[in-house]
């Protein structure tokens, strides 16, 4: 029995990946020494690399058009706020679950951190110059990060 479609285009997918990782390693290890020699072999090993991400790339939107085998079971979605967003509604809100009910944004995390570690870093920088910078300015900063993180977070929960 031959591989579904689907399944050959996931392996395909997953030995992309895996070469590409394998490429990473020897970067590491042996290539980058010898592409010093000469430029040559440097964009050879890029060249190789890009060819990969193409395929990796292709493949990925291949998947996406495929259909899944036809014996992936769906979950009846009973509720319209179901059907609508695609995922389960939420257990009932409870002065408890205001505390410890977190589902972070990642991306909105991510850049609520970055946002303060380059604003730290900028602060120290002009207090090495010997400008002024008032504490509450960088307070008011990181305390606007935090709530750049969790904003999503509380609407998320009126639901």
């Amino acid at each position: 029995m031959w591989p579904q479609p689907y399944g050959i285009l996931l392996l395909t997918k997953i030995g992309a990946l895996l070469v590409m990782g394998v490429l990473g390693a020897a970067y590491r290890r042996r290539l980058i020494a010898k592409t010093s020699e000469g430029r040559g072999a440097f964009w050879m090993i890029v060249c190789v690399e890009l060819g990969f991400m193409g395929v990796a790339s292709g493949v990925a939107a291949a998947l996406a058009r495929t259909a899944a085998p036809a014996d992936a079971i769906t979950l009846p979605q009973t509720t319209a706020a179901e059907i609508l967003t695609d995922a389960p509604v939420p257990v009932a809100l409870t002065l408890q679950r205001w505390f410890t009910a977190w589902s972070p944004d990642l991306l909105w995390v991510l850049v609520a951190g970055f946002g303060i570690v380059f604003y730290l870093v900028g602060v120290r920088r002009a207090r090495r110059r010997g400008y002024p910078w008032p504490a509450r300015r960088t307070i008011s900063w990181i305390a606007g990060m935090g709530a750049l993180s969790v904003d999503d977070q509380w609407a998320d929960r009126s639901l």
